[in-house]
C-alpha cells in the first residue's frame, strides 16, 4: 500500500527535537517510532490511515510483520535507545524496540492511536496518550 503509516514511522519524529529539557526526552522517545524504517515523513490521508489500520486490525499476521519490519528498520542511537528504556519501564539491558514497536501496532489496530494522534506525532508534538500507549497504560 503507497503511503501507508508503518508502526515504524512512529518513533522517529522527535529523535529531530532539541533535548534540551526533561519533558522533551518523552517526545524524543515516542518520536523514535514515527521516522524510523518510513520511506517519508509525509502526510497521508485519513482514508489510507483508516485502511491500515483496519487492515492490522484484522490480519494477526500483517501486524506481526510490520511488529518485525518496524524493529529491523529502526535506526537508533544508544542514547535515544536508553532514553526509550527508561520511558517504557524496562530492565537494563532490554532493547526497548521490538516491544515499543508492538505497542504502537497494537494502538494503531485498536484505534486508540488515531490519525490525528499520528498526525501530532509526525509533527514533532507527542501527546500524553501517546506516551501512555508505549507505557502500556
Amino acid at each position: 500500500m503507497r503511503n501507508q503509516v508503518h508502526p515504524t514511522c512512529i518513533l522517529e519524529a522527535s529523535v529531530r527535537m532539541p533535548e534540551r529539557h526533561t519533558a522533551i526526552l518523552a517526545s524524543i522517545a515516542f518520536g523514535l517510532l514515527l521516522v524510523g524504517g518510513c520511506t517519508s515523513t509525509r502526510p497521508i490521508s485519513p482514508t489510507n490511515y483508516a485502511a491500515y489500520a483496519e487492515g492490522l486490525k484484522g490480519s494477526p499476521a500483517l501486524r506481526q510483520d510490520e511488529i518485525q519490519k518496524c524493529a529491523s528498520n529502526l535506526r537508533v542511537n544508544p542514547q535515544k535507545r536508553e532514553t526509550l528504556r527508561k520511558l517504557m519501564n524496562l530492565a537494563p539491558g532490554r532493547d526497548p524496540l521490538p516491544l515499543a514497536c508492538r505497542r504502537v501496532t497494537d494502538a494503531i489496530a485498536s484505534g486508540r492511536l488515531t490519525y490525528r494522534d499520528m498526525e501530532q506525532v509526525r509533527t514533532g508534538q507527542a501527546t500524553p496518550k501517546t506516551i501512555r500507549i508505549l507505557q502500556a497504560r
